[in-house]
């Protein structure tokens, strides 16, 4: 359903262009961490890896198909893998990139969110690289 609205909100305000899923996933992030998804920024202690090991639960509640797992990569490094079981679209992922972007602006550090693989160019998953500078 997710994929649909944001797919649908690309076409009717941005002509087709699914990169405004970026600034979608953003507004998602600043409202709904401020609010509904407090305590995953509050439970993260302000430690990057801590949190997006806590927003992907999150894809369990938003979704009824798939997972997303957060893995440690290397010092200041998450690797964010994601098996949405042929129904990723890039609508979603790019949602996911300004989600995961601005949910680490929360913490008030430098980070950088890098789609690194998608299944919708026939990779096995969705991969998003999170790397940070310490403070």
């Amino acid at each position: 359903m997710a994929n649909r609205v944001d797919e649908s909100i690309a076409r009717v305000f941005a002509g087709g262009a699914v990169e405004i899923c970026r600034q979608i996933g953003a507004f998602s992030a600043n409202k709904n961490l401020a609010t509904v998804y407090h305590m995953f920024l509050e439970q993260s202690g302000g430690d990057p890896q801590r949190l997006m090991e806590s927003l992907a639960t999150l894809h369990r509640t938003l979704y009824d198909w798939g997972w997303t797992r957060a893995v440690r990569a290397g010092e200041n490094l998450c690797r964010l893998e994601g098996e949405y079981e042929r129904a990723a679209t890039r609508a979603n992922c790019l949602t996911a990139v300004g989600f995961y972007s601005e949910a680490l602006k929360q913490l008030k550090i430098q980070a950088e969110v890098r789609e690194t693989a998608c299944q919708v160019w026939s990779n096995p998953l969705c991969v998003y690289e999170i790397s940070w500078t310490p403070r």
